[in-house]
């Protein structure tokens, strides 16, 4: 993936030179612009190729108006006189489309341009999936601190280790309603001894379970509890507390389906060197730019 980011960030274009970027880092080109880097040498002859385009958009079901923007600007015309001239902006997918609706054959250009917004579309992709990795990992994290927390803080009370696990495995059957910890790693297709149930758990799920045991610490703590059998009590009403608030909205813990393990996205992200993901329009994206 380096490899793939390092070839799309060499690509020096001509429409990356005539790219613009809004103050919120939304990418945008200027139809005329475009017309210009594609050697359509009058703009009525470029006109038909962004109806092919705008046909071809909204035959996908993809909203046209989120990708098109329709505006006028005054332009110079001579003895410092002025007339309204008609543009378009255009997201980075309403630009592959149009080129996908030229004619690389007579204008070579248009070949470029169809490899060059290609190139943009996958760099897009793995930035999304760049952004998806490093969310799901924070949520890992967050539940690896929490049931940190939850260690010491039992700890500091003077329950025993072997207690401490039982604490923590009866708040587990709890919460996935009756199955254990061993249970869930078999759902979650875990093979390995070693690696934890919560290596491929639902963001959901880890969520839920993080809350469950940060609310077991703060109340250890507040409320002065020290002894096992109120520990283990109070873990317990925490998970089912959770549980329930989960199912009342319609999500079972131990129904939930599998995420991808954590280790191999780990593993993903340290082959990606120093990306800072922008914002760019996606075809799912509107298009909010100052008319």
């Amino acid at each position: 993936m380096t490899e793939e980011i390092q070839a799309i960030n060499a690509v020096n274009s001509i429409f990356e030179k005539i790219k613009h970027v809004t103050k919120d880092g939304t990418e945008y080109w200027l139809a005329r612009e475009l017309s210009t880097a594609l050697e359509y040498s009058r703009w009525e002859n470029f006109v038909p190729v962004i109806a092919r385009a705008r046909v071809s958009m909204e035959r996908t079901g993809i909203p046209v108006e989120n990708h098109f923007l329709d505006f006028q600007e005054m332009v110079t015309v001579g003895s410092d006189a002025t007339r309204p001239t008609d543009d378009i902006k255009l997201t980075r997918y309403a630009c592959y489309v149009i080129a996908q609706n030229g004619n690389p054959t007579k204008k070579p250009p248009v070949a470029e341009a169809q490899a060059y917004f290609a190139l943009q579309t996958r760099k897009q992709e793995i930035y999304e999936q760049y952004s998806e990795d490093m969310k799901r990992l924070a949520i890992r994290q967050e539940f690896s601190a929490a049931d940190k927390m939850l260690y010491a803080t039992v700890m500091e009370t003077g329950v025993h280790p072997r207690g401490l696990g039982e604490i923590k495995s009866e708040g587990d059957k709890t919460f996935f309603g009756g199955n254990s910890s061993s249970d869930m790693k078999s759902k979650y297709g875990i093979v390995k001894k070693e690696t934890p149930w919560a290596n491929r758990a639902p963001n959901v799920v880890l969520a839920g379970k993080t809350l469950a045991n940060e609310m077991t610490a703060t109340n250890i703590e507040q409320q002065g509890i020290t002894n096992f059998p109120a520990i283990l009590e109070e873990n317990n009403e925490n998970n089912q507390r959770i549980r329930d608030a989960l199912i009342d909205s319609g999500i079972v813990p131990e129904e939930q389906p599998p995420a991808e393990d954590t280790e191999v996205i780990r593993k993903r992200i340290t082959k990606i060197d120093k990306i800072t993901p922008k914002r760019t329009i996606t075809e799912n994206e509107s298009f909010e730019l100052d008319s």
